[in-house]
């Protein structure tokens, strides 16, 4: 009798399980973006892009296809607190679902914060478990981030969507929340991209916004401040150099300025070596760069050995110069984004306590060489460019 007791337990208590924390989707609001800017008052203000999937070709209470899909699929939330914690909790008040920040693509700082620093709002950024680390920072160039939140993109339901996409693609910076914190753990100074607004030409878009986004440069930090901008070239550099490049393009002008060859870079790897002799500090970066012809609009052969060669060295110094660009930048702004400063505390821990307390001084000063070695593997399916006539092929 007392195992049947004992069994009836059982089955009863199996009963009782259940998800009682479940939540809904339907409760809950999706965050994709946060735009974070200085507020009034010494105060912080939040704004959040939410997205509204109804319009996204979700489905409507009643089981039909949503009216109106793809027109309006985000909304832009905004409220001031003394703190990041303090503005959500003045934001949810607005909302009728719960916030929910593990959906968020990309974090926006305002370039005014960012300029004060961004040091107080990271702690409410990374404290929260529903915070993803994962997620992409960056900088808004001349313009509050919330606003960046409210301009459509024709490609996305979302336009956090495409910022994300942009990022992850060879066309940004590619730095997470984590990563950001990584470079500022390690003592370096740190980087993240930049987005900013563009006037959008006559001739595209007639109706509709007159603004779009793009993702253009970097944006450098020194404990934790925004002090300069990159170009879009001289991030290219910095990519590089930090092992952020995935692949790109390299036009170059044969003598003459008027003919054209373009290289499909493939593969960039560079390698940092200090050399520390004494008081005298050198950086040797060594490049080595892979690739294939992608268009030619020369006189010259390119299945030509001699014609390969030439280009090879011209693509070697065009490397070495962008680098030059990038780091001459950087060293007169005393800024180490490119982690000079780590290499040598790989190499040298002991020396390296002696060198950190002045290093972005001995930064700006450090001799730096580049040495870039280019190969050119394939040249595609023709040799000489195709609208010339035989005759007229140049040949080394």
């Amino acid at each position: 009798m007392t195992r049947w007791r004992l069994i009836g337990l059982i089955l009863i208590s199996l009963s009782l399980t259940g998800c009682w924390d479940r939540i809904e989707t339907s409760d809950l609001a999706l965050v994709m973006a946060t735009a974070i800017d200085e507020g009034a008052d010494g105060r912080v203000e939040v704004s959040t892009q939410l997205a509204l999937p109804a319009k996204m070709g979700g489905l409507t209470g009643q089981g039909g296809a949503a009216s109106g899909v793809g027109k309006d699929a985000f909304t832009v939330v905004s409220a001031q607190g003394r703190d990041i914690v303090d503005a959500n909790q003045k934001m949810q008040k607005k909302l009728s679902r719960r916030l929910f920040q593990s959906h968020r693509r990309v974090i926006i700082f305002g370039e005014r914060l960012a300029r004060k620093g961004v040091k107080e709002v990271l702690d409410g950024l990374t404290r929260d478990p529903e915070n993803r680390l994962r997620t992409f920072v960056l900088v808004a160039k001349g313009i509050e981030g919330k606003e960046l939140l409210k301009v459509s993109y024709p490609f996305e339901f979302v336009p956090s969507e495409a910022i994300r996409e942009m990022e992850r693609s060879n066309v940004g910076l590619n730095v997470t929340l984590r990563d950001f914190l990584i470079m500022n753990e390690t003592g370096s100074d740190s980087y993240m991209g930049v987005i900013e607004d563009q006037e959008k030409e006559k001739t595209n878009h007639s109706t509709g916004d007159k603004k779009y986004f793009r993702v253009n440069g970097s944006a450098l930090f020194h404990d934790q401040k925004l002090v300069d901008f990159l170009s879009d070239e001289e991030t290219r550099g910095l990519k590089a150099i930090t092992g952020r490049y995935k692949h790109g393009f390299i036009t170059l002008s044969f003598p003459g300025g008027t003919e054209n060859v373009t290289i499909s870079v493939l593969s960039m790897k560079t390698k940092l070596e200090p050399v520390i002799r004494g008081d005298r500090l050198v950086m040797r970066v060594r490049v080595k760069s892979e690739g294939d012809i992608h268009e030619n609009d020369t006189r010259y052969d390119m299945a030509d050995p001699k014609v390969i060669k030439i280009v090879e060295q011209m693509v070697e110094k065009e490397i070495e110069q962008r680098f030059m660009r990038t780091v001459r930048h950087v060293q007169n702004k005393h800024l180490d984004v490119l982690g000079f400063g780590e290499a040598i505390h790989r190499k040298d821990p002991e020396r390296w306590k002696s060198l950190k307390k002045d290093w972005n001084q001995r930064f700006s000063q450090m001799e730096v060489k580049i040495d870039v070695s280019s190969k050119i593997w394939r040249t595609g399916q023709s040799g000489p460019p195709v609208h010339y006539k035989k005759q007229e092929v140049n040949k080394k």
